[in-house]
C-alpha cells in the first residue's frame, strides 16, 4: 500500500473506490464501505485534499480484501488513518453538543 504522502487519487474513470473508514454523521455524511462509481462528490474530493488521512480512506475495489485486513492490523497505514479520521470526527461530534 502507498504511504499517505504518495498517495494519489487515480482518476475516477479508471477505477471504483470504496471508503473504509468509520461511519460519520454531520456536515460530511458517510458509511464505512460505500462505493464510489465514476467519481468522488465534491464535498469528498475538498476533504481528501485537505486531509491526507481521510483520503488514504479510499481504497481501489479490487483492494477491499487486503484493506479490511490492514484496518485489523495495529500499526498499519490504514488502522492509523481511521483511528485519527474517528478521532476528529468524534471531537467536532461532542463540540457540537
Amino acid at each position: 500500500m502507498a504511504s499517505l504522502k504518495d498517495k494519489t487519487m487515480a482518476p475516477a474513470q479508471e477505477q471504483s473506490l470504496v471508503y473504509v473508514g468509520p461511519n460519520m454523521g454531520g456536515e460530511l455524511p458517510m458509511q464505512q464501505f460505500t462505493v464510489f462509481r465514476g467519481g468522488l462528490t465534491d464535498a469528498v474530493k475538498t476533504r481528501c485534499e485537505q486531509d491526507l488521512e481521510f483520503a488514504a480512506l479510499f481504497v481501489p475495489v479490487s483492494g477491499l480484501s487486503q484493506a479490511r485486513q490492514a484496518l485489523e492490523r495495529t500499526g498499519s497505514e490504514l488502522h492509523r488513518a481511521y483511528g485519527s479520521v474517528w478521532t476528529a470526527y468524534s471531537a467536532k461530534r461532542t463540540e457540537g453538543k
